[in-house]
């Protein structure tokens, strides 16, 4: 990365943690480019370039003669709908309960350093659900997310309203990431879901963004012969 790049780099970095740290909230005017040059010891161009990439991923919006402000979370679209479990159930007239398995803070593994950009043994907040149709288990949710974004999310009750449901209402997703898997569940995911033992099951594996930032990671698990996976291809 040449010079140039890390200096522009350091104007999107400086204002994208303020906004997710809470100091500029939607609508909030950003230091203007004078201030920002300033502080940085940067050209107005450099500053410049940095405030049109944030604009262009809809991030800030500038005013013109009046300033810079944050703009609303975009919403999330995408081929592969983020819809939460508790919805799709009621949509089909059924009855949707679920029962917490766990809540608590956790270390990050290797795996979660990955997949969350984040250094191993940092600190994060982890859920574990199962969600059930009419009683009986349709998917475990294994959830993980940084507390910098949802810092109430351990002192909820997931049993009146779904951890999507919550970050949603509290800081939209702006962007997400699906891969899907095929796999034989093992001993205790087929206790948990009533599996039979040779039973397949898919498991979604799911990465959200807050702006430019990997916020959340979740596995869901679903038992082969009761999950159907739909989706829509529309002609661009």
């Amino acid at each position: 990365m040449t010079t140039a790049s890390l200096q522009y780099q350091k104007i999107k970095t400086f204002i994208l943690a303020g906004i997710d740290g809470g100091d500029w909230a939607e609508g909030a005017k950003i230091p203007s480019e004078n201030e920002l040059a300033s502080k940085f010891s940067l050209s107005r161009m450099t500053v410049n370039r940095a405030i049109k990439e944030l604009e262009a991923d809809g991030i800030v919006n500038r005013v013109q003669g009046k300033g810079t402000f944050v703009s609303p979370p975009r919403p999330l679209s995408s081929v592969l709908k983020i819809q939460g479990i508790d919805d799709e159930i009621r949509a089909r007239g059924n009855q949707y309960s679920c029962r917490v398995v766990g809540l608590r803070a956790v270390k990050a593994n290797s795996e979660l350093s990955y997949q969350l950009e984040i250094p191993a043994g940092a600190e994060i907040f982890h859920s574990s659900i199962v969600h059930c149709e009419n009683e009986i288990p349709m998917q475990l949710e294994r959830r993980w997310v940084k507390p910098s974004i949802w810092k109430r999310f351990l002192q909820q009750d997931f049993t009146k309203q779904t951890p999507h449901a919550y970050m949603m209402e509290q800081v939209p997703f702006s962007k997400g990431e699906h891969t899907i898997q095929a796999q034989i569940a093992d001993a205790r995911v087929r206790r948990t879901l009533k599996m039979d033992e040779d039973e397949a099951c898919l498991t979604i594996h799911r990465r959200t963004w807050v702006r430019d930032s990997v916020a959340s990671f979740v596995k869901l698990i679903h038992p082969g012969n009761r999950f159907q996976l739909k989706t829509q291809l529309t002609k661009q």
